[in-house]
């Protein structure tokens, strides 16, 4: 299962910005020495800072002629939006949460961090070797490492990606026990895609003795917060009402 990580949308969110920043069209030097002078070439945007804290100006190319105002404005409202993603994604200064703020750490800092004991560096570090960027090349063991380190100290999210990984076998041997240990321990904590997970192994027996009614249970807690599957499933396995 491929779980797509905060840096992976980042970087591709950056990859379009750029794009669009930087779209030449046609005309400029080309259109001139052609002799056309209906250019369609778009004002170049710069970005000012770096990385995320990133701010979108309109730049100005003295040779290039304006693209139609439509397009401008299309291509603006399109860079706001990124803008926007990007933003809601990483926070910002003010707005961070905890575990957002240690995706700019370096990675000394990060390390120094999570060998000390902390969760939140813990799950950042299993999510820069799931990318292989920031400092560390991708090892899917690693990641397991780190991610494990981070579920054993209380880390939800980090429990039921444990629970994924047993059960899929990532990064470690593939152990449905273990699966099923970890998304109980989410699920108790409140994730409900491990409520879900959990119902799925009692209904089936995945790795623990089969029981409707709990896995029943399971289902309705995590349908309880909006999990659509689970309220597929309760609607499948509820006896019909008279």
């Amino acid at each position: 299962m491929r779980i797509c990580t905060i840096t992976t949308r980042i970087l591709w969110m950056l990859f379009v910005m750029s794009a669009l920043a930087t779209t030449s069209g046609v005309g400029g030097e080309n259109a001139q020495n052609t002799g056309q002078n209906n250019s369609l070439r778009n004002p170049k945007y710069k970005i000012i800072g770096g990385g995320v804290g990133l701010v979108i100006a309109p730049g100005q190319d003295k040779n290039a002629q304006p693209f139609g105002k439509r397009k401008t404005d299309n291509m603006a409202r399109e860079i706001e939006k990124l803008r926007k993603d990007i933003q809601n994604i990483v926070g910002t200064p003010k707005t961070r949460s905890p575990q957002q703020k240690m995706f700019f750490l370096k990675l000394k800092d990060l390390l120094v961090l999570a060998n000390s004991g902390n969760a939140l560096a813990q799950f950042e570090l299993a999510d820069r070797y799931n990318d292989g960027l920031r400092g560390v090349k991708k090892d899917s063991s690693a990641r397991f490492k780190w991610l494990l380190n981070a579920a054993k100290n209380g880390h939800i999210l980090a429990q039921n990606l444990t629970g994924f990984n047993y059960l899929l076998g990532e990064g470690v041997e593939k152990n449905v026990q273990q699966s099923v240990r970890w998304f109980w321990q989410a699920a108790q904590n409140g994730n409900y895609f491990s409520q879900y997970q959990l119902g799925q192994a009692l209904e089936s027996g995945r790795g623990i003795e089969k029981n409707l009614p709990e896995a029943l249970k399971w289902y309705k807690k995590a349908a309880a917060q909006g999990h659509q599957p689970a309220l597929v499933k309760l609607q499948l396995l509820s006896p019909p009402r008279e």
